[in-house]
């Protein structure tokens, strides 16, 4: 595509330079410069609304730069601003899963939350407002330290008025247009609730009125006594005092009013703190060992039991290290069964180590995002995703790199087992696992949506959707040649929780503490849903052998159902 950049000259943007499509255009990208183009030029950013945008003084929020034209009609057709590599969207942070997997405290999400308040003050500050403000227009770097704006040019100046917002953000107390800095502090706290307690401040059970947009007009909030919200959500008494008070002024009492300052602490984010059974119900919990902090991460493996902590590695119930690196992932060699350690340095390369006894393992490997996944070691480096494989040779261990797939750099995504990309649009899925390379199959629902958590297992690919405010979750079952799909809409969480075990059986944790198992082979329907409270509190499940395992605070588990 050809465009030309006011004050500059002639470009042309690549399919590999390609992004992602929203729903006013397509984004590129070429070094930290991201251009966007519109759908319909006629609803393109024009200078004076350019000029107005540029009031805003904060170099977080990331408005347009430079007009780009057309090279034949010199009409506005988009224009350039910052980009962000590998950033990951606001929304994906309300997965627990995510949260869980890249070790972030409350702690952090406090500080994100006082980042976010920032963007907000500086854009009323610069004498617009944010209008839209929802979880999907502001992304966060790999480092989850600070929270940046995007889809700046739908903000509402002084001279043009926004002209959309979804509908889980707007503030039912505005009539028409007249939108203020009050009620984008309306949409703040929406974001800010679900984000510390795991649920939509207007969902939860009601007892006659259903639906979001229904309780909002009537003001019935997760404050109003009839209603009831997941027990898998974080316990509203843990909220910061101040936060409390500014949710229930908000919601409860209908005020608008600017949030206050945060307060902070270093609990890990996952489900209530409190004390639960061991037994309840139809699922029962065994203790397997405890550790001596909060387990931050159990590793699907087929024989051990491996996890680790904030600082130190776990095999089979026995403390073998400190982790070298905050961020370090672990993997069992092959044979020998020695704990690796595996992170990324501040510039991209590729540390590894072998734990008992400490021993650098060499490589001049280099990349942007590295994940394990049953017992497997994967690195996305540029438009490569390679499988570290790791081979004992006596005393020592040596490190190969293998091709599982060719991906396009920014509109490709790493989960749990499956990388996604989004190709001028169309969704392709990367199943990885595969001793030949990964599988490439092309996932039609998921076109033109964007995705915010994601796991792939032994036959069975779960995503979920964010969709004008609502999040969806897709349950696709891959066989050799055929392949099934259950849709769910408008779910609480965007968390992907489930393991499926070597019997052919998937167990998949839901909204409202719901387990469900199903058979993995496509086509069956069979399934058993169990209502229990037994995992109240608990961290993603893993997967060791044939047993189901999980993890409350420091003690780890392993799951029974009657």
């Amino acid at each position: 595509m050809q465009v030309f950049i006011r004050g500059v000259g002639p470009t042309r943007l690549e399919q590999s330079e390609f992004v992602a499509r929203g729903g006013q255009g397509s984004v590129y990208a070429r070094g930290d410069v991201a251009f966007k183009i519109y759908d319909d030029p006629r609803g393109a950013l024009s200078s004076s609304k350019l000029a107005e945008l540029a009031q805003i003084e904060d170099d977080k929020v990331l408005t347009p730069d430079t007009l780009l034209l057309d090279p034949a009609s010199r009409r506005a057709v988009g224009y350039t601003m910052r980009f962000l590599p590998n950033a990951f969207s606001l929304g994906q942070l309300y997965s627990t899963a995510l949260c869980q997997r890249h070790g972030v405290t409350r702690r952090q999400i406090l500080g994100l939350l006082d980042s976010l308040r920032q963007r907000v003050e500086s854009v009323h500050a610069g004498g617009a407002l944010v209008v839209d403000l929802n979880e999907m227009n502001f992304i966060l770097p790999p480092s989850l330290d600070e929270v940046f704006a995007i889809d700046t040019d739908s903000y509402q100046t002084a001279s043009f008025p926004a002209v959309a917002i979804a509908a889980n953000v707007r503030d039912p107390l505005v009539e028409g247009r007249g939108f203020t800095a009050n009620s984008d502090w309306f949409s703040f706290a929406v974001l800010a609730f679900q984000w510390l307690v795991g649920v939509h401040p207007y969902k939860g059970k009601h007892p006659s009125v259903l639906g979001l947009e229904k309780r909002m007009a009537a003001g019935i909030s997760v404050f109003c006594p009839e209603v009831t919200i997941p027990k898998s959500c974080r316990a509203m008494s843990d909220l910061p005092p101040s936060y409390r008070g500014f949710f229930e002024a908000v919601f409860r009492d209908g005020k608008r009013l600017a949030p206050p300052a945060v307060e902070c602490d270093g609990t890990v984010i996952q489900g209530p703190p409190v004390a639960r059974p061991m037994r309840a119900g139809e699922i029962q919990l065994h203790e397997i060992c405890t550790t001596a902090s909060d387990v931050r991460h159990l590793y699907d493996e087929e024989a051990s039991l491996l996890l680790r902590t904030k600082t130190s590695a776990y095999l089979d119930g026995t403390r073998r290290a400190s982790l070298p690196s905050p961020g370090a992932e672990l993997v069992l060699t092959p044979k020998m069964l020695r704990p690796v350690a595996a992170w990324l340095r501040a510039d991209g390369g590729l540390q590894l180590e072998i734990l008992t006894p400490r021993t650098r393992i060499e490589t001049a490997l280099s990349g942007e995002q590295l994940l394990v996944h049953a017992g497997r070691l994967y690195l996305r480096s540029g438009d490569r995703l390679l499988e570290i494989e790791l081979h004992d040779v006596g005393p020592i261990v040596i490190a190969a790199a293998r091709l599982q797939a060719r991906i396009r750099p920014h509109a490709s995504k790493l989960f749990p087992g499956v990388v996604l990309q989004s190709l001028l649009g169309s969704c392709y899925a990367s199943l990885l696992g595969a001793e030949r390379g990964a599988r490439q199959l092309h996932l039609r629902q998921l076109d033109g949506l964007r995705v915010v958590d994601a796991k792939y297992d032994r036959g069975v690919l779960v995503a979920v959707s964010h969709d004008h405010g609502r999040y969806d979750r897709y349950t696709y079952r891959l066989g050799d040649g055929e392949q099934d799909l259950q849709i769910e809409r408008d779910i609480d969480s965007p968390t992907v929780d489930f393991v499926c075990l070597p019997a052919g059986v998937c167990v998949c944790r839901k909204d409202n503490d719901r387990i469900e198992l199903f058979q993995v082979r496509p086509g069956k329907s069979k399934r058993r849903i169990i209502e229990d409270a037994a995992l109240h509190g608990t961290t993603t499940l893993a997967r060791r052998g044939s047993q189901v395992v999980v993890a409350r605070g420091e003690t780890v588990l392993h799951m029974t159902m009657s």
